[in-house]
């Protein structure tokens, strides 16, 4: 395999200044600079050269690869499926940078209470971003040990290096368009708001509480084990005038297929909205009424507020709230 020293061999060139032409640091419009660099390019292609990135990293004492922290576990492979929308900006904004970026999941960080964590002892990457809540000692172990760190629809939530949606603000949006219909009755369904919950569970509950008692009207918090199993009893007790609060689509559709069992149809027989949704839901779900933002431009937001950081003008980045966009559709409800 070709090494830099047979370009510059070749090409009658020293080492450093045939690295500093492949690197992209030897500029210039004088002709010889010119001449010099479209040798070494022409020898590197007709030697098929490939950049050692190990080496290169040695040299730069940086990776380019930027961990993406996931509260995914061996025994939960699946938590927080839209994730991958924001994976999918982050990578998109990092990789234009020349960034690569490796998915970590909380296993791969996790260890003794004194153990330095592999990746930021032997720093195998330039950076993290972690995604959703962790438990509080990974926490504890990345605030430590980990200075270049963004937190993305985390728990965390400092004045720095911080980005998430304005959830109580989003729990004000969907009770108010459901006020505004004419519903004079409003439902919460969503899991209950525990220590280990996300915290858009408690400020959305909290956003949508907080209307209806400037609306004065009466606001039942249905918070069941498991909210994806809406009970019979719940649906025969809904009405024209009532209009229920999803946590999320998940939820809502649950609840619209349990509610047509019964041969109730949301946005005729109740008004229902959700406070979230998913990309996919415009194909799954397309008439639900909800909240909805862009995750994918999070994503990239949170990469552009890493590659700032990293480009060492700026160490710390104002934290950012993501407004919610009201996506009308029918299960709203006219009356």
């Amino acid at each position: 395999m070709a090494t830099i020293r047979d370009i510059a061999a070749e090409a009658r060139l020293s080492i450093g200044t045939v690295s500093k032409i492949l690197n992209g640091k030897r500029k210039g419009s004088r002709s010889d600079v010119i001449r010099n660099a479209q040798r070494v390019y022409a020898i590197a292609q007709r030697l098929n050269f490939r950049p050692n990135a190990a080496a290169r990293a040695l040299v730069r004492r940086r990776s380019s690869m930027v961990g993406i922290l996931l509260r995914n576990t061996q025994a939960h492979r699946f938590h927080f499926l839209a994730a991958f929308e924001l994976i999918l900006g982050m990578n998109e904004r990092l990789q234009s940078a020349g960034y690569l970026t490796t998915l970590l999941r909380v296993g791969d960080i996790a260890g003794k209470d004194r153990e330095v964590p592999r990746i930021f002892q032997e720093k195998l990457i330039d950076g993290l971003i972690i995604i959703s809540g962790m438990p509080p000692d990974i926490v504890a172990k990345i605030e430590t040990f980990f200075e270049q760190a963004i937190w993305v629809e985390s728990s965390v939530w400092h004045p720095n290096n911080c980005i998430r949606r304005d959830e109580v603000a989003t729990g004000e949006l969907v009770a108010q368009a459901l006020l505004d219909a004419g519903c004079r009755h409003l439902l919460w369904v969503g899991p209950p708001p525990v220590a280990s919950s996300h915290f858009s569970v408690a400020q959305r509950l909290e956003g949508a509480r907080r209307t209806a008692h400037v609306a004065q009207v009466p606001m039942e918090i249905h918070e069941p084990e498991d909210p994806y199993i809406i009970s019979e009893e719940l649906v025969r007790g809904l009405t024209p005038r009532t209009g229920v609060i999803a946590y999320n689509s998940l939820i809502a559709q649950a609840l619209a297929n349990q509610a047509g069992r019964f041969g109730k149809n949301a946005g005729r027989d109740f008004g229902l909205v959700s406070c979230d949704s998913e990309a996919d839901g415009a194909v799954t779900f397309p008439q639900l009424s909800r909240a909805e933002f862009d995750r994918f431009g999070m994503g990239v937001a949170a990469a552009e507020m890493f590659l700032r950081m990293q480009s060492g003008l700026i160490k710390k980045r104002a934290s950012q709230l993501v407004s919610s966009q009201w996506i009308a559709g029918t299960t709203l409800g006219l009356y």
